[in-house]
């Protein structure tokens, strides 16, 4: 876990997901690769900046229970009392989602959806966002919205685009299959509850 760079576009998606200022994020970053690397410099440096700033420590810890980042499990020590950060106890789904942010799973998509299709006769591009998004990272995180930043979620449309794409059913461009919410009609298609799915926006370009 020592290597937490995220691109600052991965921390608003993070700050987004968890109502997260800042600097809760940065605390707890900082506590993980505590945890993790013993990097105790790195932590007594966090301490004294927050002190420059006037924000106790306690009170980060307050926010990040309160926001399901800390375990409530957990007895936050009263100001003045020691506590060990070893032992505060994060969020298993947080840590997944801190590596596999929304741009990450938006790029797993992108890299599992077909190059090209055929539309009437034509053969054409599919992975194409610029009809609805201005970049790539804002398809990306649109998508990861829509799912809720969720990797289990993720994972099964990862499948059933994957499995859309071996039998030749994807015939939209992928900003398309974000905004429509195309993996629902895939997994009606292949449950076979062929009534209840969008076949135009499986086909809209």
């Amino acid at each position: 876990m020592k290597h937490l760079t995220l691109t600052l576009e991965e921390e608003i998606c993070l700050l987004d997901k968890y109502g997260l200022t800042p600097n809760e994020l940065l605390v707890v970053r900082v506590l993980l690769i505590l945890q993790d690397n013993n990097e105790e410099e790195l932590f007594q440096n966090l301490m004294v900046t927050l002190k420059h700033i006037n924000l106790p420590l306690r009170e980060v810890l307050v926010q990040l229970q309160k926001k399901e980042v800390i375990l409530k499990s957990f007895k936050i020590p009263n100001s003045g009392e020691k506590f060990d950060p070893y032992s505060i106890p994060i969020n298993k789904n947080f840590i997944k989602t801190l590596y596999k942010s929304s741009f990450e799973m938006g790029k797993e998509l992108f890299d599992s959806y077909p190059q090209f299709g055929s539309i009437n006769g034509n053969v054409v591009p599919l992975r194409t966002v610029a009809k609805h998004f201005d970049s790539l990272e804002q398809a990306y995180f649109k998508y990861g919205k829509a799912i809720g930043f969720n990797p289990e979620k993720h994972k099964v449309i990862i499948e059933l685009t994957k499995w859309a794409k071996d039998n030749n059913i994807l015939n939209c461009s992928l900003s398309s299959y974000i905004i429509n919410n195309g993996w629902l009609d895939l997994q009606a298609m292949k449950d076979g509850n062929t009534a209840n799915f969008n076949v135009d926006a499986i086909k809209l370009i």
